[in-house]
């Protein structure tokens, strides 16, 4: 869906390994083996807000911005990431300046809605339009942004309010797309401590 599960989880068993084997790797150490699994892995093994470069693989932390809901929705369709990116063409491609701003902006706690795009998006919606109908939903019932996530094919919005987030999400499934809420996800400031009761006893 363009949202990270397998990536995520790939973060999750590097740390879980890390701690249940004793290699006690700092997180500097697991990187290099994160990016080898995957450019964006080494994002979630801390989380949070952060700055991607290179392939995607060499992330710097930025400061947290001010917490909002998350509406995500699905459209009846997927895609496969390969798809998507086997559709690129050179002109979907930036130049990175918006991100820097977005980044910049952070850096003061101001979040610059203006500036945050998915270069992927114009792909996408060629292969699957009903995302430009989402995207335009979202924003026509108080979203910030309508922006589609990774490769997609889900999407989200941003609310600074709850109540809004929750009356958006429940439009939507009346709507016919999959759609929750969440709030931002703060950064875990250093691998999170194991949780000794999710192992076999010996």
């Amino acid at each position: 869906a363009g949202l990270g599960g397998g990536s995520s989880n790939a973060a999750c068993a590097l740390i879980g390994l890390n701690k249940l084997w004793g290699a006690n790797l700092s997180l500097q150490e697991l990187e290099p083996l994160a990016a080898e699994l995957g450019s964006d892995v080494p994002f979630f093994l801390r989380g949070g807000t952060a700055l991607a470069e290179g392939r995607g693989d060499e992330t710097s932390a930025l400061p947290e911005p001010p917490m909002h809901q998350v509406v995500i929705a699905m459209p009846q369709r997927s895609l496969s990431a390969a798809r998507v990116y086997k559709h690129l063409e050179s002109d979907d491609f930036s130049d990175g300046a918006a991100t820097r701003s977005l980044a910049k902006g952070l850096s003061a706690r101001r979040l610059r809605y203006s500036e945050m795009r998915n270069s992927l998006q114009g792909t996408a919606l060629s292969l699957c339009p009903q995302i430009d109908e989402l995207t335009l939903r979202l924003q026509k019932l108080g979203s910030k942004v309508g922006i589609l996530s990774g490769s997609g094919s889900a999407c989200f919005g941003l609310f600074t309010e709850r109540e809004p987030a929750l009356r958006a999400a429940a439009e939507l499934q009346a709507a016919g797309f999959w759609s929750t809420t969440c709030p931002f996800v703060e950064a875990w400031n250093g691998c999170p401590p194991l949780d000794r009761s999710m192992l076999p006893s010996d």
